[in-house]
């Protein structure tokens, strides 16, 4: 079951690789960047799923590595943001100017939330 839900994640983030390195104007750059986020939150939920007995043993692994929280909501609001336009809603993420620029966490988590 695994391969059959990870390969084409696999191929898709691959030609993800491959596309970022031709020639894309800035509207292009954008979606490709939105499409690569999207398939690695997949990738991390599709992992933990197939994980799931790690959850249920207690062995499941949080990382936690330093990371650009500005960045982290920056791609998560990327995801949403053609949706928003879509439903003409006005999509807007404030960050308090007190959060420190880095924070340790595992990133692809928070972006789950």
């Amino acid at each position: 079951m695994s391969h059959e839900l990870r390969t084409p994640l696999n191929a898709i983030y691959g030609f993800t690789e491959l596309l970022n390195k031709t020639q894309l104007n800035k509207n292009q750059q954008e979606i490709l960047s939105i499409i690569k986020s999207s398939v690695e939150i997949l990738m991390a939920v599709i992992n933990d799923i197939l994980d799931f007995s790690k959850i249920e043993s207690g062995n499941l692994k949080i990382e936690n590595h330093p990371f650009n929280l500005d960045e982290a909501v920056k791609s998560i609001r990327e995801l949403f943001c053609y949706r928003a336009a879509e439903k003409r809603l006005n999509l807007k993420f404030n960050l308090d100017k007190i959060l420190p620029k880095f924070i340790n966490g595992d990133k692809i988590r928070i972006s789950q939330i």
